[in-house]
């Protein structure tokens, strides 16, 4: 896919995308929906909407599971308590074949082995991996998922920033298999999405940069969550090649929606692994029907105190 060429003035806007993209919870899509009345800490089945007893009822399932991806607000620590507890759960009962992180670059999967190898616990990952260089929320709270799961290899499938800026002029397919050097066609990044799915991404990313994003970039920005998700599932793959567990793939919510993330790469790809993805969503006020939530299990957990993102950004641009 060849993206028109963006303006000066989507140009001049790209860094604060790219960096709020960044930082934020790399989601640009709308909030899945609670049941009233969900309380923290209820698991639902989205299909059914019935609750599940416990994260271990979830969990026995997880471990059957080719892959279980658990998506996240990245600045919540309830959800990452929630990952660990989870992969405990899975590695009780079916070692994990991988662990990939969204976050980890694969450059660091050397040193994760050597750390593994060397039995240090998942506090002492994140200083000598160059974490706080990359701008993600505190590592001491993604440690404990490291030590629930302790024989597991790690991998990375970060994307260079360079690479998501890139996508969004050449698309995502050319950069996917000229610069990753990843086969874009087994995983179906060089087809087209189906026209009301673009349709859908592109303005939920206009309304994930504040309704400030030009209307010429939103296809580009599609193209770079496209990248992402893509790459996302080939780390995955990776993964299944370790073992015979299930892999755990530790991303944002949105990179595990079922209707077109990083579940549709990777049913292109292996339509015969079975995938679940389990989304943690904060209740809000007026939240309305599980049953609308792109994922196959919702757990519900408090909403994590943060000021609104879209703030500061209209502050610095009043009159």
């Amino acid at each position: 896919m060849t993206v028109r060429p963006l303006s000066r003035s989507a140009l001049i806007l790209l860094p604060l995308v790219l960096a709020a993209c960044a930082a934020a919870d790399s989601a640009p899509i709308a909030e899945p929906l609670a049941a009233p009345l969900r309380t923290p800490g209820a698991i639902v089945e989205v299909s059914t909407g019935r609750e599940d007893a416990s994260s271990d009822a979830l969990a026995a399932r997880l471990a059957e599971t080719d892959v279980v991806i658990l998506g996240e607000k990245h600045d919540n620590p309830a959800h990452h308590a929630a990952q660990a507890e989870l992969t405990r759960l899975i590695a009780m009962r079916a070692m994990p074949a991988a662990l990939v992180f969204e976050m980890i670059r694969p450059e660091a999967e050397p040193e994760m082995v050597e750390l593994r190898g060397s039995g240090a616990p998942g506090s002492a990952f994140g200083p000598l991996i160059g974490w706080d260089e990359w701008g993600w929320p505190d590592w001491e709270m993604y440690a404990p998922i490291l030590d629930a799961a302790t024989d597991t290899p790690v991998l990375g499938a970060a994307v260079p920033r360079k690479s998501v800026r890139d996508a969004m002029g050449r698309g995502a397919a050319a950069v996917f298999a000229e610069d990753l050097g990843r086969d874009a066609e087994a995983l179906g990044v060089n087809q087209p999405l189906p026209v009301e799915i673009q349709k859908a991404m592109e303005a939920e990313q206009v309304a994930a940069h504040c309704d400030a994003l030009p209307i010429e970039m939103a296809a580009p920005m599609v193209e770079a969550q496209r990248l992402r998700d893509a790459a996302f599932a080939d780390a995955v793959l990776r993964g299944r090649e370790m073992g015979d567990g299930p892999v755990i793939l530790i991303t944002g919510s949105g990179h595990g929606r079922v209707d077109r993330a990083v579940p549709l790469y990777l049913r292109a790809a292996a339509p015969d692994l079975s995938v679940i993805s389990v989304a943690f969503v904060e209740i809000t006020a007026g939240m309305g029907s599980a049953e609308a939530a792109p994922f196959d299990f919702i757990w519900y957990t408090d909403k994590y105190p943060r000021g609104d993102p879209c703030e500061a950004f209209r502050a610095s641009h009043s009159g």
